[in-house]
């Protein structure tokens, strides 16, 4: 965590990653995520090609990210601490129903996956 910094959701400019979950704490809808996080040696991380934090899972995504009017890129992604067959099932959902509503309002659609990484073999 010491070397992780996110622009997170729900608060303003950069913050490294054990600060913003200090201070997530104090919020009752992050909370649980927070201690949680804070509790263990590791913690999932998505990152770009350029090393920017896209999400800091299970607790936030950044605003590199964030949805907003006229945007013409998204990320769609999909976690789950349960089950990968769960996740998968519902990721395709997700991009199914995506690229429906895209295709309806005559918007061009492109998918390019994502590589995952672990941080053991990276």
């Amino acid at each position: 965590l010491a070397d992780i910094k996110i622009f997170p959701l729900k608060l303003d400019g950069e913050w490294q990653a054990r600060e913003m979950l200090k201070s997530l704490q104090e919020d009752s809808h992050y909370q649980l995520y927070a201690a949680s996080v804070l509790s263990q040696h590791n913690c999932a991380v998505l990152v770009d090609d350029h090393k920017q934090v896209l999400a800091l899972y299970p607790v936030t995504n950044s605003k590199v990210t964030e949805n907003k009017p006229g945007m013409t890129e998204m990320l769609l992604e999909v976690t789950s601490t349960e089950s990968s067959a769960v996740c998968g099932g519902i990721f395709q959902a997700l991009l199914r129903d995506s690229v429906a509503v895209l295709d309806s309002a005559g918007l061009e659609t492109s998918v390019e996956p994502i590589r995952v990484v672990s941080a053991a073999t990276s």
